[in-house]
C-alpha cells in the first residue's frame, strides 16, 4: 500500500509524490531513506555465537540470528505513520485524549504528529494548517455531533484534498448521530471506531 512520500525538496517541502512499494520514498527522493545494518555482517557475528552452541552448527545457528536481528533492526528503521488528528476543538477534545492513548499501545502503526488548532491563533491560521498537515503522511478526522458546524475541521479536510494528503472518518460517539466535515466528500464514509478498524485503515491510502 503506497502512502506519501517521505522525501523533501530542495526548498524544504514535503514531496507530494507517492511512495515506492516497501518505502517510505518515492523513486526521486530514494537516497534520503535511511541506510539499513548490513544483514549479512551480523549473520557472520552471530555465526561466532552460534559455534559456541553444544551439538548445533555455528554457521546455522549464526544465521538465524543474523536473520532474526536483520528483521528486527529493519522494522525498527521503518519509522511509524505519522498522522494528524482533526477534531472539533469545542466539543470533541475528549475524543482526541482518547485516541491520543490507543496510540501508545505496543501495536500502534502510527504517531501523532499533532492535531487540530483553534481557527483564531495569531496570523494566518489556515496557513499554519497547511503548514502541519505537509508534516504529516495521514489526517484521522474524528466525527462528533457537531463536527458539520467545525469550521476548523473543514478547512483541514479541504487542505488534506488540495495536498493530497490521505484522510479517512471514523465515528466518536457510537450512540450518537456523528456528522461529516462540510468539506467531506458524498463518498467519505464515517468508520466505526475500532483497534482493529484503526490499524487496518492506517497506511491504507484511500479515503473510503
Amino acid at each position: 500500500m503506497k502512502i506519501k512520500c517521505n522525501g523533501r525538496t530542495k526548498n524544504g517541502d514535503r514531496c507530494r509524490k507517492r511512495s515506492l512499494e516497501s518505502s517510505r520514498f518515492c523513486h526521486m527522493h530514494q537516497a534520503q531513506a535511511p541506510k539499513e545494518n548490513n544483514s549479512l555482517g551480523l549473520a557472520i557475528s552471530g555465526g561466532a555465537i552460534g559455534a559456541k552452541v553444544a551439538g548445533i552448527p555455528g554457521a546455522l545457528v549464526g544465521a538465524g540470528i543474523g536473520v532474526i536481528i536483520g528483521q528486527s533492526t529493519k522494522k525498527e528503521i521503518l519509522s511509524k505513520t505519522k498522522v494528524l488528528i482533526s477534531f472539533d476543538y469545542d466539543y470533541d477534545s475528549d475524543l482526541k485524549k482518547l485516541l491520543l492513548g490507543q496510540s501508545q499501545k505496543s501495536d500502534t502503526p502510527f504517531e501523532i504528529e499533532d492535531w487540530s488548532v483553534k481557527e483564531h491563533i495569531p496570523g494566518d491560521w489556515k496557513a499554519k494548517v497547511r503548514s502541519r498537515l505537509k508534516r504529516v503522511d495521514q489526517v484521522i478526522v474524528i466525527c462528533g455531533e457537531y463536527t458539520h458546524r467545525a469550521i476548523g475541521v473543514a478547512e483541514e479536510v479541504k487542505i488534506a484534498q488540495e495536498e493530497s494528503i490521505p484522510y479517512f472518518l471514523i465515528k466518536g460517539r457510537s450512540s450518537k448521530n456523528c456528522t461529516k466535515p462540510t468539506t467531506a466528500k458524498a463518498s467519505d464514509i464515517i468508520h466505526k471506531w475500532t483497534w482493529e478498524k484503526l490499524k487496518f485503515l492506517i497506511g491504507d491510502g484511500s479515503n473510503k
